[in-house]
């Protein structure tokens, strides 16, 4: 890159005086840079560097002495020249092209026409880009509970009692004798402690990945985020907010799922010959889901970024 690029780079970032800048929360580079990396025939910009060199001209040094008698009259005449002065001078600068790579996805995106900006018109493999409220939750906090024996046995006792009430309820149970329904309800307490304890069993084996939901007036956008594309932590996220995050946030990805019911779990005959491990994993996949994963009312994305516009001007509550 020549000075005069140089000058002209700087001068024009001088002149970007932008109104706002953008905050980003998540940048999947590695995606990004898959999709970059099609838009020009060189590649992937890695790296730009930019340099200015100056230099100075040399010269030999000159020493010229006249000396002589006329009349008897002595005179000496003399010229020297020092010798001239070599040398150069040089800057350089090297810029990671990180960000502007965000920023060039979203302006060659938009100027191709390639974004739809409503979530409930996307279609399956479309990018998408969806704006509203965020909440972000951290399922990695749950990893050492299941080995607690106290929240262990509090979780099975409230899930016994939500199968009671349940039970309670229905017209049948309201028939029956005082002690029918002690009897009745005594009946639930020991499927109900096996399958919850079954459930704490298998639940440290899901993924327990962090996970985000851009919400707007009519649909939610959910997306799990891989920790090396968080600015910053997951944790920090839990510990200042909680789980709802303030602010305006806008989410680019690529749609891949619409919403859509949780299978039922596939009944699966006892069989002293293991040929049903298909099934076996369908049903455990749909309890991750069920346990941890994307809800039934909400699209799904694979998140590319996740930023909000900071201005000046703006304070969100």
């Amino acid at each position: 890159m020549s000075k005069s690029d140089v000058e002209a780079s700087a001068k024009e970032q001088d002149e970007q005086k932008n109104d706002s800048v953008y905050d980003f929360l998540y940048y999947d580079k590695q995606r990004v840079g898959s999709f970059l990396a099609q838009f020009d025939a060189s590649g992937h910009l890695q790296q730009i560097t930019a340099s200015e060199h100056a230099s100075k001209g040399s010269q030999r040094g000159l020493k010229v002495g006249l000396g002589g008698s006329y009349l008897g009259t002595g005179a000496n005449v003399s010229i020297d020249r020092s010798p001239g002065v070599q040398g150069s001078e040089g800057i350089e600068r090297v810029y990671d092209p990180l960000w502007v790579n965000a920023l060039a996805l979203l302006d060659y995106l938009e100027s191709a026409d390639l974004i739809c900006r409503d979530v409930t018109k996307g279609r399956l493999g479309q990018f998408v880009l969806a704006s509203g409220s965020l909440s972000v939750l951290n399922p990695a906090t749950l990893t050492k509970l299941w080995e607690s024996k106290d929240i262990k046995r509090q979780l099975i006792d409230s899930a016994i009692e939500g199968q009671k009430s349940l039970l309670r309820q229905s017209p049948q149970f309201q028939a029956l004798s005082k002690k029918d329904k002690a009897n009745a309800e005594k009946l639930v307490v020991k499927p109900v402690e096996s399958a919850t304890e079954g459930a704490f069993a298998v639940f440290p084996t899901f993924p327990h990945s962090a996970q985000c939901t851009i919400r707007g007036n009519d649909f939610s956008l959910w997306s799990t985020l891989a920790e090396p594309g968080m600015v910053g932590t997951t944790a920090d996220l839990t510990l200042k907010h909680g789980t709802e995050i303030p602010g305006n946030w806008n989410l680019l990805g690529i749609l891949d799922a619409m919403p859509s019911a949780i299978p039922a779990q596939i009944p699966i005959p006892p069989s002293s010959v293991p040929t049903h491990f298909e099934n076996m994993i369908k049903n455990f996949a749909n309890l991750a889901r069920t346990a941890l994963g994307r809800p039934p009312r909400a699209h799904g994305a694979t998140a590319l970024l996740l930023f909000r516009e900071v201005s000046a001007g703006t304070t969100d509550k």
